[in-house]
Protein backbone atom coordinates (compact mmCIF):
# COMPACT_ATOMS: atom_id res chain seq x y z
CA UNK A 1 0.00 0.00 0.00
CA UNK A 2 1.09 3.91 -0.80
CA UNK A 3 1.50 6.41 1.56
CA UNK A 4 -1.43 7.79 0.36
CA UNK A 5 -3.75 4.53 1.49
CA UNK A 6 -4.54 3.85 -2.27
CA UNK A 7 -3.15 0.04 -3.74
CA UNK A 8 -1.90 1.20 -7.40
CA UNK A 9 0.75 -0.50 -8.72
CA UNK A 10 3.79 1.52 -10.40
CA UNK A 11 3.43 1.10 -13.74
CA UNK A 12 5.75 2.85 -16.88
CA UNK A 13 5.22 1.31 -20.39
CA UNK A 14 8.28 1.54 -22.84
CA UNK A 15 8.46 1.40 -26.04
CA UNK A 16 11.12 -0.64 -27.08
CA UNK A 17 9.81 -1.38 -30.77
CA UNK A 18 7.15 -0.62 -33.11
CA UNK A 19 5.96 -2.97 -35.80
CA UNK A 20 2.67 -4.23 -37.68
CA UNK A 21 2.18 -7.95 -37.14
CA UNK A 22 -0.60 -9.76 -38.87
CA UNK A 23 -4.01 -9.70 -37.29
CA UNK A 24 -5.59 -12.34 -35.49
CA UNK A 25 -9.21 -12.93 -34.61
CA UNK A 26 -10.03 -12.34 -31.03
CA UNK A 27 -12.88 -14.45 -31.13
CA UNK A 28 -10.97 -17.62 -32.76
CA UNK A 29 -9.43 -21.22 -31.26
CA UNK A 30 -9.85 -20.08 -27.79
CA UNK A 31 -6.17 -19.93 -26.33
CA UNK A 32 -6.64 -23.04 -23.75
CA UNK A 33 -7.08 -24.87 -27.03
CA UNK A 34 -3.97 -23.85 -28.98
CA UNK A 35 -1.08 -25.53 -28.82
CA UNK A 36 1.13 -24.53 -25.77
CA UNK A 37 4.69 -23.65 -27.24
CA UNK A 38 3.01 -21.11 -28.99
CA UNK A 39 1.74 -19.14 -26.20
CA UNK A 40 4.21 -17.01 -24.13
CA UNK A 41 3.31 -16.24 -20.44
CA UNK A 42 4.43 -13.09 -18.94
CA UNK A 43 4.19 -11.91 -14.55
CA UNK A 44 1.10 -9.45 -15.18
CA UNK A 45 3.41 -7.41 -12.31
CA UNK A 46 7.21 -8.27 -12.92
CA UNK A 47 7.20 -9.39 -16.57
CA UNK A 48 8.91 -12.76 -15.86
CA UNK A 49 9.03 -15.45 -18.31
CA UNK A 50 7.40 -18.86 -17.92
CA UNK A 51 10.17 -21.32 -19.42
CA UNK A 52 10.64 -23.47 -21.34
CA UNK A 53 7.60 -23.08 -23.57
CA UNK A 54 5.56 -25.90 -24.63
CA UNK A 55 6.12 -27.64 -22.05
CA UNK A 56 3.83 -28.63 -19.18
CA UNK A 57 3.40 -25.47 -16.44
CA UNK A 58 3.69 -28.10 -13.47
CA UNK A 59 7.27 -28.28 -15.02
CA UNK A 60 8.34 -24.49 -16.06
CA UNK A 61 9.69 -21.97 -14.06
CA UNK A 62 9.97 -17.96 -14.32
CA UNK A 63 12.55 -16.54 -15.67
CA UNK A 64 13.99 -12.66 -16.10
CA UNK A 65 12.59 -11.42 -19.32
CA UNK A 66 16.88 -11.17 -20.23
CA UNK A 67 17.23 -14.59 -19.28
CA UNK A 68 14.46 -15.34 -21.86
CA UNK A 69 16.46 -13.58 -24.56
CA UNK A 70 19.86 -15.29 -23.38
CA UNK A 71 18.45 -18.72 -23.98
CA UNK A 72 17.11 -17.67 -27.75
CA UNK A 73 13.55 -16.86 -26.46
CA UNK A 74 11.73 -16.10 -30.08
CA UNK A 75 9.07 -14.11 -31.08
CA UNK A 76 6.28 -15.12 -30.04
CA UNK A 77 2.83 -13.51 -31.10
CA UNK A 78 0.44 -14.99 -28.54
CA UNK A 79 1.40 -13.85 -25.29
CA UNK A 80 -0.83 -14.64 -22.11
CA UNK A 81 -0.37 -12.64 -18.50
CA UNK A 82 -0.81 -14.54 -15.11
CA UNK A 83 1.04 -13.93 -12.05
CA UNK A 84 4.06 -15.81 -11.15
CA UNK A 85 4.14 -17.49 -7.47
CA UNK A 86 5.85 -14.82 -5.72
CA UNK A 87 4.05 -11.70 -7.20
CA UNK A 88 0.63 -13.38 -6.33
CA UNK A 89 1.61 -13.93 -2.87
CA UNK A 90 2.67 -10.49 -2.07
CA UNK A 91 -0.18 -9.55 -3.78
CA UNK A 92 -2.70 -11.42 -1.07
CA UNK A 93 -0.15 -10.20 2.09
CA UNK A 94 -1.30 -6.97 1.35
CA UNK A 95 -4.74 -7.60 1.77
Amino acid sequence: MREDGSRHLPYQPVMILDQQRPAIPLFGVPVADQEAEVILTLCTICARVKWPIGVPSGVRKWIEPSEYCRRDGEEVALISHRFCEECYLRLQAEE
